[in-house]
This record gives C-alpha cells, sequence and structure tokens, in this order.
C-alpha cells in the first residue's frame, strides 16, 4: 500500500517519503499544511478534554465582558462607535473606557486561561508524536511544577508584543515570533521563565517566517469565521449572542492554535536538533 502525505503506511509506520511515523506526525521536517492539519487531527483526538475546556476559558471571558459592560454607566460609547470618528477629527484623543476596559479584562482572563490549555495541547503533542496517549493522571504529573512559570512567560510575552506593535509594529511581531516556543520549551524541557524565553529566541531564529505564516493562517481562519457568523453588537441582547457565539468558535480555535505552536516547536527541534532521533528512539523503546 502506497502512503500520502498525511497516511502512514499501516504495516511500517513510514510515509511517502520513507521517514518514520510512529504516530501523530511523520519525523522529518514538517511543511505548513502537515502541521496545520496535524493540529487538527490532535484537537479531535483529545476532544473530551481540549474542547470543553476551551469553552469553559472562552466563556468566562466573554462573561466578564459582557457583565463590565452591563454595569458601565457610559456602555452606549462601546456600542456606537463614534469614539472612532471623534479621534479622527480630533474632538478627542483618547478610547473611552466603556471601550477598552470590558476588552482587557477579557483578555486578561483569556491569556491565563490560554496557558492552561497551551500547557496541556503541548502535552498531548509530544505524547501523540511517540503514538502515545496520556491519561489525565500523566497530565497532572507532566504540568506539575509548570503553572507559574506558564502564567509569567504568557503575560511577559504578552505584554512585550503589545508594547513593540503600539511602538512601532514591527518589533512586536519580532518578538511575537520569537517568543513563541517559550510555553512548549517550559513545558517539554522544564526550563524556567527566563531560560525558556532565551531558548525560544535562539531556536526560532532562521524560522521566524514560518512562524509567522502559520500564525497568519491561524488568525486568518478565525478572523474569517468571525467575520461570516459574529452579528455586529448594537445593544446588550446582540452583546449577549455575539459573545457566545464567539466563545464557540474559540473552542476549537484556542486548542487549534496551540497545537500548531506545539508542532512548530518540535518541527524546529527537528530540523535544527536532530529530534526526530530521540523520538523514533523513545517510539521504539515502549513497543
Amino acid at each position: 500500500m502506497t502512503s500520502t502525505p498525511h497516511t502512514p503506511d499501516p504495516k511500517k509506520h513510514i510515509d511517502h517519503l520513507g521517514a518514520p511515523w510512529p504516530g501523530l506526525i511523520p519525523l522529518r521536517p514538517l511543511g505548513i499544511s502537515e502541521i496545520l492539519t496535524s493540529a487538527v487531527v490532535l484537537v479531535r483526538t483529545h476532544a473530551a478534554v481540549l474542547l470543553p475546556l476551551a469553552l469553559l476559558v472562552s466563556a468566562l471571558g466573554a462573561a466578564t465582558e459582557f457583565l463590565v459592560v452591563a454595569n458601565l454607566d457610559s456602555r452606549a460609547a462601546y456600542f456606537d462607535g463614534s469614539w472612532v470618528q471623534n479621534i479622527a477629527d480630533g474632538t478627542s484623543t483618547s478610547i473611552p473606557s466603556a471601550v477598552y476596559l470590558p476588552l482587557l479584562i477579557s483578555l486578561i482572563v483569556g491569556v491565563l486561561g490560554n496557558c492552561i490549555i497551551s500547557g496541556i495541547t503541548t502535552v498531548y503533542a509530544t505524547e501523540a508524536s511517540l503514538g502515545r496517549r496520556v491519561n489525565l493522571a500523566g497530565l497532572r504529573e507532566r504540568l506539575r511544577g509548570r503553572w507559574l512559570s506558564l502564567v509569567l512567560i504568557t503575560v511577559i510575552t504578552v505584554a512585550a508584543t503589545a508594547l513593540g506593535i503600539f511602538l512601532l509594529v514591527i518589533p512586536g511581531i519580532i518578538i511575537f515570533a520569537a517568543t513563541t516556543f517559550a510555553v512548549p520549551i517550559s513545558v517539554m524541557e522544564k526550563s524556567g521563565v527566563r531560560d525558556s524565553l532565551r531558548r525560544s529566541w535562539r531556536l526560532s531564529s532562521g524560522l521566524r517566517w514560518r512562524i509567522l505564516g502559520a500564525a497568519s493562517i491561524t488568525v486568518g481562519v478565525g478572523f474569517i469565521v468571525s467575520m461570516v457568523v459574529l452579528p455586529i453588537p448594537t445593544d446588550l441582547g446582540s452583546l449577549a449572542l455575539s459573545l457566545g457565539v464567539s466563545a464557540l468558535i474559540s473552542a476549537f480555535m484556542t486548542p487549534w492554535t496551540s497545537g500548531v505552536i506545539a508542532l512548530l516547536y518540535i518541527d524546529a527541534r527537528m530540523r535544527k536538533e536532530n529530534l526526530a532521533t530521540t523520538l523514533q528512539a523513545a517510539a521504539d523503546a515502549r513497543q
């Protein structure tokens, strides 16, 4: 039987290029399309854990944003968008708190929740690459002692990226690409915050266009889906509907994006550090 780029030989566990394929991915440098589709398979395989968790995180962020808007005296500014024209014509120089406060609080909730999803997805991706599945007990063991580092790494990278984009745009994009691997590194290599960020900067060198390309696709997919299905909120009722639909979209997009990042990390190490040999040896040892 001849294998295809996304189907291993069922007898020999190899792909169409002859690379070993013990699990989720062939153990060789991967194409962007392979990473994106493999991340979908990863989410589908572990949907029982990832989707409810991502939905919970998204729902918490949406509920927080809704409650903040509902309790603002000046919430009309959130819906009418007149502040944009006011800034454009010079009658105002600041964004109303009714606009940025709900989004900021929702962002904080989302960032903290995404730390959990990213950590879990990284473990799943690594084990799946070996053809193994990890249970909840194994998941807790692999992530024990990692949570504080994950939170700090995420806060630092989000803040640094946002600042860089706000100031000159390009520095923020570079920071994002250079620090993308910090969370997977912290989980899989048990590194601290500083070491994870430094190693991510080195490991991503020469691969940042690939990272940005994959990130652009995931962001683009989410943006297109949101534009098609999300209603534009004009009052609290339509806001609740919009946030609810957004939470459902994020329930898939968040773990998928985390899976893409985890697989980009594995791919980078196969390209630069011959990780494929180590993974194959680990897979053989478990047979």
